[in-house]
């Protein structure tokens, strides 16, 4: 990642920059609070109780009506805890996930 002053500014924005396979690639960073939110778990169990359980089947749904059949790589990028990705790779896709931070999966 390059240094913050290196990097373009825009209506008080941050951004951060990654390296993907070889390409750098530019990103708005993460707001502090929106990542404070997400690292109290908060979001961890929702798509296994309550609405998010027909959440998760419909999404499931609508992703194997657009995605190639595997084999097929996927990059699942914002993938909060990853049951998406989970459920991906056990039909055989090969996942890339990019979440928030590490101790979500």
């Amino acid at each position: 990642m390059s240094n913050q002053s290196e990097l373009p500014q825009q209506n008080n924005n941050q951004y951060d920059q990654y390296e993907i396979e070889g390409e750098n690639i530019i990103m708005k960073s993460i707001d502090e609070n929106v990542l404070a939110g997400y690292n109290t778990g908060i979001e961890k169990n929702r798509l296994h109780i309550d609405f998010g359980l027909i959440e998760f089947a419909r999404t499931k749904e609508i992703l194997m009506e657009h995605l190639p059949k595997p084999p097929a790589t996927i990059y699942d990028i914002g993938g909060g805890y990853g049951e998406y990705s989970w459920w991906l790779t056990s039909l055989g896709y090969e996942l890339y996930f990019m979440g928030m931070h590490l101790t979500k999966v």
